[in-house]
């Protein structure tokens, strides 16, 4: 899954053209402090769900909790989804502790990838969030709220994805 993190998605040089693309990829993307650009996740059987980014651009508040339930598989048993998406939040207060402390950077239109393994023994399941697409990252004399909020904001979504029916 790939995760675009902070409202503010265009340079501090941008031109008013760009920046209102910008504001106009995802509706709630200013509000929220992130978008999904989309998923492929696959159950037990193998098939394949995909969001892709046409499907990601709609989505409102209310799916999203959904849809991060159906990444996390369609099929787990809730002790399954439960303990991945604890380890998935572990992962994320580790670099929002990263970007508390950082200061030096800003980083916009950076992105979260995160992946895992179903095909693991759970004791081991491999699961990764990795801070992506460093382009318009600058040097900047300050703690970037810009992030911050935005992955303050996906940790509350992803969090809430719990106890979420995948039924589709």
């Amino acid at each position: 899954m790939d995760v675009k993190i902070g409202s503010i998605t265009w340079d501090q040089d941008a031109s008013q053209e760009k920046i209102e693309t910008e504001k106009t990829k995802f509706l709630y993307g200013l509000n929220l402090g992130f978008r999904i650009l989309g998923f492929r996740s696959r159950d037990k059987q193998g098939t394949l769900h995909v969001l892709d980014k046409t499907e990601a651009k709609l989505l409102t508040p209310e799916d999203i909790p959904l849809k991060l339930a159906l990444f996390l598989s369609p099929d787990a048993s809730e002790e399954d989804s439960n303990r991945r998406r604890s380890r998935f939040v572990e992962k994320l207060q580790s670099i929002r502790d990263f970007m508390m402390k950082q200061k030096q950077f800003r980083f916009i239109s950076s992105s979260l990838l995160f992946a895992f393994d179903l095909q693991t023994d759970w004791i081991e399941e491999k699961i990764h969030v990795k801070m992506i697409d460093f382009a318009h990252t600058h040097c900047y004399d300050g703690i970037d709220c810009n992030y911050l909020e935005g992955l303050n904001s996906f940790i509350m979504y992803f969090s809430m994805s719990k106890n979420q029916s995948v039924n589709t």
